[in-house]
């Protein structure tokens, strides 16, 4: 059988070569379909390219890799040819700070030179971070410094190796997994099929007589012996190459063993230096760049590369230069060490540091324009002090754009964003504890809490303290009086000793009771003062005159303001303590983190003195607050934040928090909370109430309602609660006061009987309610208390410049019908609206302070002060303004009463004083006594029309003493002329 094969191999060796080669093409074509998805893959690829490559500039991200494009490249690419060219240098430094464009600076170098791109080694190092108890083995660490250099070799001798392609430098000793193509298979499958036919020639004798006898047959047999014979030799250079490649090798064969390795060095390099100097005598590389080895700040690892590069250097079998290149910074070598280890120095020049950074970033949005809104050109120059270098500015623009697009797009603060991501870029570590409100950040901005805790107590206690000063001051006040009283009362009881004294006023009192206020006013303006005098032997009755008193102990009014003055004084220093106390409270519930780092309130305590100033000018200009969750994740419509589920949590569990916690998502947190919370005190807060009033949702209806009715209650706390309300930032209270007061139609009187309210504060309410109640005045003016409030205010004008609600004020005085009994001067445009209004429509008192002010204003600077005081109805008369003419004639009784009475002596016109004696819609009586208040006397008693007034004329003596007067009175029908 064996030999009928053989005979038709060799009869049909022409078939058996065409089978053989069919078979290996076949096993080829089959090899290359495992191919087909990497085709696939490249097309794809190519056509995305193609598709993107127009808009590949314009995209706004920009990947961190090292440039092949730098643009000042010249310089650096003349340093290094220079120093390449020298046969001396060996040692290379390219010197510069981190993002300095070191690897820039090579990438393009070697882009532009293809010659040493093709001899170059590029190792880069990661830093590591070593375990301080452990080593890689598990065993205790006694030196990291010692494991921490042989990771640095291990990784330079891994990248080293790994460089080459394991066919370039084949008697290498560290085993590799390589990838064995398709067509080796296919070779290999042949060869061995050559080799089997080749050895079945050998073995049999008869078969190769065969051949040998056949003509035919000889050439393709012996060449297929010769070729067996060159695989066998090759295939037994492979298995010596691969013995040499063993570094360690133990066979263990009964009773005999034998052992070849070699002795550890505590040195990577060294232990493998034999293999470095292979690799470049076999390799084609003669440089190598080193990077990021300055990141472990370990020297050691560049002395031990120096040594290396001497060796290499020294090496005879290599027979060319090595050259290592450093990229490293400038401070890893300290003084004169940096340019003895070095050969050759090119220091990097960065094209980005504190001092232009902000110019870069302005530069990226001015180019990126579809970004929008940006953040301000003021913000980006102060924030680019902490951005030092290219990478991390690149990096910082890469987030800031994703985090645009994905949180709202654009419906947050973009210089509040844009700080976010620095923080997170600078201080990855802390903004990842951020997200569970941990961390060096979020404990700052706990601190806010605790602090407006300890800050109310503080002012609580003062508060205290200076209301309880006050009333010491009202005490004090009372007995100072008291015994200033009894000083001039003890004149009298010196006068009269060893007799009871009892004062005569509208009775009689015993004389040291006359200190109560109303007993002294009747006292001091007796005139004289009745005494009556109780003895042992006799009574009597004295009159003194208290000038008598005052003569011998100073005048008492005078004595009584000293005492009135310093009390108000001190009264006014305390009550304006009180005042800025209680807006320090009432800020205390609105202040926010940035104004508390700014005032130092919350002190910054961090050693890392970047760290510090970077958290002070985010937190102090408030560009991250205790909103930040919106800023670094994701918000779904509907949702909580941590902030406004805190406050959920707080309302539920009956633990109310700051009345001013600021809430992310009102809307979703009334939707959240059910009506039964709303009327609770421990719902209040400003941004809920607000969002409750300003928003027309009828399902909220009730949840307002119900707080609304919480408010009206007008307890303590919703009184306070209301007065921090009002100055809130975004509040509404005009909206607040127009519901309340529907139902408490007492809401001012509530707030006018507060005594420890300022009358400032009082006058905000009542601007708050002529914006927010139009219609509802006249109901709040019931008992007449607001009315009275509005029509004895001094100040009526600067109200409306400080409230600014002209129009509401109109409002007021038309539907409460105001008269006031006060006016300052208009400053203003609005006041001087609504001084015309009042002027117009009579709504002013008569009397002298009103009066001066009206003609004050209507005549500007032709006003004189003395003729109004002097000839006051003379003076009104030339001023010729006749809407105010007939509001006095109209009214002529108050007129003179409130402004003739007042004044000093009149010293009118004859004609006018003529003309109001003749008046006869005027009383006799004030007509009367106007002509006493007159300094001269009637000139001519025939200008009078009306006996009855000449009568009265005469008998109160208020005519000149002449002839003519007084034939006139006597005989007026023959009154003679001339």
């Amino acid at each position: 059988m064996y030999r009928n094969m053989i005979q038709y191999l060799t009869e049909n060796s022409f078939l058996v070569f065409c089978t053989f080669t069919g078979a290996s093409i076949a096993i080829y074509l089959f090899s290359r379909l495992a191919y087909k998805n990497r085709i696939q893959q490249w097309l794809m690829h190519k056509c995305y390219w193609k598709k993107n490559s127009q808009n590949i500039d314009e995209t706004p991200y920009h990947n961190l890799a090292p440039v092949d494009y730098y643009e000042k490249i010249e310089p650096y690419e003349e340093m290094l040819l220079s120093a390449l060219y020298d046969p001396n240098v060996k040692n290379i430094a390219i010197a510069g700070a981190y993002g300095s464009g070191k690897s820039s600076i090579i990438k393009t170098f070697l882009k532009r030179n293809p010659y040493y791109r093709s001899k170059t080694v590029n190792i880069s190092l990661a830093s590591f971070c070593v375990d301080n108890e452990h080593d890689m083995d598990g065993n205790e660490n006694r030196d990291n410094s010692n494991i921490l250099q042989r990771q640095l070799e291990l990784s330079i001798l891994q990248q080293l190796i790994y460089h080459t392609p394991p066919n370039e430098i084949p008697y290498s000793r560290f085993r590799r997994i390589w990838n064995i193509a398709k067509r080796t298979i296919v070779f290999n499958v042949l060869a061995g099929c050559i080799v089997l036919m080749g050895g079945l020639s050998f073995i049999n004798s008869d078969l190769y007589s065969a051949y040998v006898s056949n003509y035919n047959l000889l050439w393709p047999v012996l060449s297929i012996q010769i070729i067996s014979f060159i695989l066998i030799i090759i295939f037994i250079s492979w298995i010596v190459r691969f013995c040499s490649r063993l570094s360690w090798l133990k066979i263990n064969i009964p009773n005999v063993e034998l052992e070849i390795s070699q002795a550890d060095a505590s040195s990577i390099l060294n232990r493998h230096m034999d293999e470095i100097i292979y690799y470049f005598e076999s390799g084609a590389f003669d440089t190598v760049i080193f990077e990021d080895l300055d990141r472990f700040d370990s020297v050691l690892i560049f002395q031990k590369l120096r040594e290396i590069n001497l060796i290499l250097n020294n090496a005879r079998q290599i027979g060319h230069r090595i050259v290592f290149i450093y990229a490293l910074r400038d401070d890893v070598f300290k003084d004169e060490s940096r340019t003895k280890f070095f050969d050759y120095m090119i220091p990097v020049v960065p094209i980005v540091n504190i001092s232009n950074s902000g110019d870069k970033l302005i530069d990226f949005f001015v180019r990126h324009k579809e970004i929008s809104p940006i953040p301000s050109k003021d913000f980006l120059s102060e924030v680019s002090i902490f951005i030092d270098s290219m990478r991390l500015l690149v990096g910082i623009c890469n987030e800031y754009v994703l985090y645009h697009k994905v949180l709202n797009d654009g419906k947050l603060i973009p210089e509040k964003l844009f700080g976010m991501i620095v923080y997170k870029n600078l201080y990855p570590d802390d903004f990842v504890l951020l997200h569970n409100n941990s961390g060096i950040l979020a404990s700052i901005l706990s601190e806010k809490s605790a602090y407006i805790k300890e800050k109310d107590t503080c002012l609580s206690k003062e508060l205290t303290d200076l209301n309880n000063k006050l009333a010491l001051a009202e005490q004090t006040w009372i007995k100072n009086k008291t015994e200033l009283r009894l000083l001039y009362l003890s004149f009298i009881a010196n006068e009269y000793a060893d007799q009871c004294i009892e004062i005569s006023l509208d009775n009689r009192y015993p004389l040291w009771n006359c200190t109560e206020d109303s007993l002294w006013q009747q006292l001091y303006s007796a005139k004289p003062l009745y005494l009556h005098l109780y003895s042992r032997y006799r009574n009597q009755d004295e009159n003194i005159a208290f000038s008598e008193i005052e003569d011998k102990n100073g005048k008492y009014s005078e004595r009584e303001k000293i005492i009135e003055r310093t009390h108000e004084q001190n009264k006014k220093e305390i009550e304006n303590r009180i005042v800025e106390l209680k807006k320090q409270k009432a800020k205390l519930k609105t202040i926010t983190v940035a104004e508390l780092i700014s005032n130092q309130a919350i002190p910054l305590k961090q050693e890392n003195s970047k760290l510090k100033s970077l958290i002070g000018f985010l937190l102090g200009n408030g560009y991250i607050d205790e909103n930040y969750h919106t800023y670094i994740s994701f918000f779904h419509e509907g949702s909580l934040t941590s902030v406004d589920n805190e406050f959920v949590m707080s309302v539920i569990g009956k633990n109310p928090v700051s009345w001013n916690y600021q809430l992310a998502n009102t809307k979703n947190i009334i939707d959240r909370l059910q009506i039964q919370y709303f009327d609770k005190s421990y719902i209040l807060n400003f941004d809920l109430l607000t969002k409750l009033l300003i928003t027309d949702n009828d399902k909220w209806v009730e949840k307002r309602n119900a707080m609304i009715q919480l408010l009206a209650k007008l307890d303590m706390e919703s009184r306070k609660f209301i007065d921090a309300y009002i100055d809130h930032p975004n509040s509404r209270p005009e909206k607040l006061f127009g519901i309340i007061t529907r139902s408490r139609q007492d809401f001012w009187e509530i707030i006018e009987a507060q005594a420890d309210l300022p009358f400032s504060r009082k006058d905000k309410y009542l601007a708050i309610l002529f914006d927010g109640c139009h219609d509802q005045l006249q109901a709040l003016n019931k008992t007449g208390s607001l009315k009275t409030y509005f029509t004895q205010m001094d100040h009526v004008f600067s109200f409306i410049d400080v409230h600014n609600n002209p129009d509401a004020c109109i409002n007021a005085i038309e539907k409460l019908e105001i008269q006031f009994e006060n006016l300052d001067l208009p400053e203003t445009q609005s006041a001087l609206r609504v001084f015309d209004y009042i002027y117009r429509t009579n709504a002013y008192a008569l009397n002298t302070q009103v009066l001066k002010v009206v003609l004050q204003v209507k005549m500007g600077k032709e006003f004189n002060s003395i003729d109004f005081q002097e000839a006051n109805y003379s003076y009104v008369k030339k001023s010729m303004l006749p809407e105010l003419l007939d509001y006095i004639d109209n009214n002529w009784p108050e007129y003179f009463n409130n402004v003739i009475l007042g004044n000093c002596k009149q010293s009118d016109d004859q004609s006018i004083i003529t003309t109001i004696l003749n008046n006869s819609n005027i009383s006799l009586e004030i007509r009367i006594l106007y002509l006493s208040c007159q300094k001269t006397p009637l000139a001519d008693l025939h200008l009078i029309s009306e006996n009855e007034v000449k009568n009265a004329i005469i008998k109160n003596n208020l005519m000149k003493s002449n002839w003519h007067n007084i034939f006139s009175h006597t005989c007026p029908n023959k009154l003679l002329k001339g």
